[in-house]
């Protein structure tokens, strides 16, 4: 395993201890990301921090096996839970939520504003229709 922390910052086969450090460190901002990873498509990746938490994705193999978390909040203990799990072998948390990394994220707010353009589309459709008869 190895374990990179912003640019230039590596580490091979880091035990327990220096992956809980690694995310401790982590301020949020600029370059404030972890990566685990046994190869160039397998690994366990955050970024974040600070009382923003964190985001957490995963990839094994191919584009179609590349996750991301659903809650973009991550607290640390959660995220150094799942880095250590990882680095046993264990693979990511089941227990969290997970979608397609490719997917756009969904919030309430792009709900709303898809809902009231189909509205507004919906309603100048008919506006139209009925102005040609």
């Amino acid at each position: 395993m190895r374990l990179a922390l912003g640019p230039g910052d590596e580490r091979e086969d880091p035990n327990a201890g220096e992956i809980r450090s690694a995310l401790r460190s982590l301020e949020g901002g600029h370059d404030s990301f972890a990566i685990l990873s046994r190869d160039e498509q397998h690994y366990l990746q955050t970024a974040g921090g600070g009382p923003d938490g964190f985001v957490l994705e995963y990839r094994e193999g191919d584009a179609e096996h590349h996750f991301r978390c659903v809650d973009r909040r991550l607290p640390l203990e959660l995220v150094v839970g799942a880095f250590l799990s990882y680095a046993r072998g264990d693979g990511p948390p089941r227990s969290l939520a997970w979608e397609p990394a490719e997917a756009p994220p969904q919030s309430p707010l792009s709900i709303v504003l898809l809902l009231v353009g189909a509205v507004a589309l919906v309603a100048l459709a008919g506006y139209l229709v009925a102005r040609a008869f």
